[in-house]
């Protein structure tokens, strides 16, 4: 009995404690409250959860802590030396002079300001703690384009290792009503820091787009490691500004993402404006260029006395105005240009789109092919008046112009056909149709994908002279289905699709000369000629293409290297095989954003085979014939052709 009492009394007075220790002034009216954890405890025995502390009428709180789902409201109140921990919420309402001085966020915790408010002393953000800071006020109308009002808020001193993101104040809550974004910009939306130190951490800059408004952050003094992400519109020469009126030192990160909207040509723009110091910023976008419209863009500086401004522009040309010296009332004056120069280079979105009007031609040549690889040695044929044959293709290949195009095709196809031979005096000849499909994977060399599906059908007339001469002839018919994606620096993808009819014709002649007992060579000339329609399509990022009708003529010249062996009543004729190819047409022309470029792939190719064609009956055969290109804007590294013949 008297170990049950003494327990009973042990845990009372446990209770007790730790009631107390969860204590706090929920209600913090016009009085001062200090050394308080606002928690949010077990729920009540009505349900009520006490979890959080309201500071205002004047009331202020001192060295207080928040953690755990508490959370602590700043209305018109103060908060002195304030620690907001794990899970813990410090509000700083909007509209009513909201203060806080010496405040310390770790990882976890989310301080949040309104417009109004403000921090003195400092404010130390902790690797993992996030501040958010409203560039706009808290009612505003987000389905019309009217612009809002300043924020008016201020950050004496900031220490940040952790996030600090500036945006509007509506932006954590889902909205599908939110206006496009205006034809007209609003007015900048600044936010002040008096002095910045980024140990590691990151600033990310939104812009309120419904209003149009921009981001620009007013900064005395900025020093130490970090990153910022900022949002441009360089069609309108608009976008997020950082302005340091004082020094800045050290080196930091710059991260861009566009707006989208496509502009009618290249133009700089300033970033970021340094009074003094030796502070240093480079992209952090991959490559370290910024992909917009038809051209990447690159973060270049240029000094003017002790001051520095760095802006984004497809080459070191400087801006002719800047954010900084039109907004801060200083003359804009010429300065040595501090970054590597270069030509203007293409964004990955006009690669993928050239990549893509390049493609056909290849996928068309690969299709049709020499009579060999189609249907292997005709001369293994010995019964029968009709046929039917069928092939299957793989042709991997590497492209490129050696300036804005490059790409791999994976083109893996099917050709079915039939004949009907008619015996001539002098020959025979075939009479035949088929029909085709292929799909090709393309690999952009730079970020993106696209896939050609192509249906096709023709007519061939092939003749078979007794002495060893024959003449093929060859019409086609495709429709090529295209589906494009590609993939910005900043991680973007765009999508676009587009459907293209083709033709293309080829005569191919060659001649089987005896040599050596069965050794024989079979030189052989073929021209083909394609034309391809062309499209007018639009990427889901706004850029508009628009390819003209592309034409192709390609000669080829080369030989077999031929014998004959029988092996278990089945005649085999192996070969090698050279060549050389031509593409002689050089300007077919795409148009990107209403600017011409043109796709040139003439030149030359070698090409290396080797081959066997077997009878397996009086009526039947098979063959293959494994292929090397090798050119100076086209290499396949392997093509391979296997098909059979069956003679009825």
């Amino acid at each position: 009995m008297k170990k049950t009492l003494l327990a009973c009394a042990i845990s009372s007075l446990l209770l007790g404690a730790s009631t107390n220790a969860l204590a706090f002034t929920e209600d913090v009216r016009g009085i001062t409250v200090s050394n308080e954890l606002v928690i949010a405890p077990p729920p009540l025995s009505n349900g009520y959860i006490r979890r959080s502390q309201s500071v205002w009428k004047g009331g202020i709180i001192n060295n207080n802590t928040v953690s755990d789902g508490g959370y602590i409201y700043i209305q018109d109140g103060v908060a002195n030396s304030t620690t907001v921990n794990q899970g813990g919420y410090l509000m700083l309402n909007p509209d009513e002079g909201a203060l806080i001085r010496d405040t310390q966020v770790n990882n976890g915790g989310l301080l949040s300001f309104s417009n109004g408010s403000h921090s003195v002393g400092y404010l130390n953000v902790a690797q993992g703690g996030v501040v958010s800071i409203p560039n706009t006020v808290e009612s505003i109308d987000i389905t019309t384009n009217t612009p809002s009002a300043q924020s008016g808020i201020t950050v004496e001193n900031l220490k940040l290792a952790g996030l600090l993101i500036i945006e509007p104040s509506w932006i954590s809550t889902p909205r599908e009503d939110m206006a496009p974004a205006p034809s007209v910009l609003g007015e900048k939306l600044t936010s002040k820091i008096n002095n910045l130190t980024l140990e590691g951490g990151n600033v990310q800059l939104i812009p309120y787009r419904a209003g149009g408004q921009f981001n620009r952050l007013e900064i005395q003094n900025l020093s130490g490691h970090g990153n910022f992400e900022m949002v441009t519109q360089l069609a309108d020469n608009a976008g997020d500004f950082i302005n340091v009126s004082g020094s800045a030192t050290g080196q930091f990160g710059v991260k861009v993402t566009d707006s989208g909207k496509e502009p009618s040509a290249a133009a700089p723009l300033t970033l970021i404006h340094t009074n003094q110091g030796n502070a240093a910023f480079n992209l952090t976008n991959a490559s370290g260029t910024v992909d917009l419209g038809v051209y990447q863009y690159k973060l270049y500086s240029t000094r003017n006395g002790d001051s520095t401004d760095w802006y984004l522009n497809t080459s070191p040309e400087k801006p002719t105005d800047s954010p900084a010296t039109e907004q801060t009332s200083q003359p804009a004056a010429s300065g040595n240009v501090t970054s590597n120069s270069g030509s203007k280079m293409l964004s990955n979105s006009a690669k993928g789109v050239l990549n893509m009007a390049a493609a056909p031609q290849y996928i068309l040549s690969a299709e049709l092919s020499t009579l060999r690889q189609r249907q292997g040695d005709l001369t293994l044929d010995q019964d029968g008046s009709a046929g039917v044959w069928a092939r299957y293709t793989n042709d991997n290949s590497r492209i490129s112009d050696h300036h804005n195009t490059g790409f791999k095709n994976n083109l893996n196809g099917l050709e079915i056909g039939g004949d009907k031979q008619l015996d001539l005096s002098q020959g025979k000849l075939l009479i035949g149709l088929f029909t085709s499909y292929s799909n090709t994977g393309v690999k952009f060399d730079q970020g993106g994908n696209g896939e050609v599906r192509s249906y096709g059908g023709g007519a061939y007339l092939t003749y078979l002279d007794s002495s060893g001469f024959y003449i093929d002839t060859v019409v086609k018919g495709n429709h090529l289905s295209n589906d494009i994606h590609t993939q910005s620096n900043s991680g973007y993808i765009a999508k676009g699709n587009y459907n293209q009819n083709a033709i293309t014709a080829s005569l191919e002649g060659g001649y089987n000369i005896p040599l050596w007992q069965t050794y024989s060579a079979e030189p052989y000339a073929k021209v083909q000629y394609s034309r391809i329609e062309g499209a007018d399509y639009r990427l889901s990022n706004g850029m508009y293409s628009n390819i003209d009708d592309t034409d192709s003529v390609q000669g080829e010249m080369g030989t077999l290297l031929t014998t004959a062996f029988t092996a278990n009543e089945m005649t085999v004729k192996p070969y090698i095989k050279l060549a050389i190819a031509r593409e002689f047409i050089k300007s077919n022309n795409v148009s990107i954003n209403n600017i011409d470029f043109n796709n040139n792939f003439s030149g030359n190719v070698g090409k290396y085979g080797l081959g066997i064609g077997a009878s397996v009956s009086k009526n039947a055969s098979v063959y293959t014939e494994v292929d090397y290109q090798n050119g100076n804007k086209v290499e396949t590294h392997v093509r391979v052709d296997a098909g059979f013949r069956i003679r009825f």
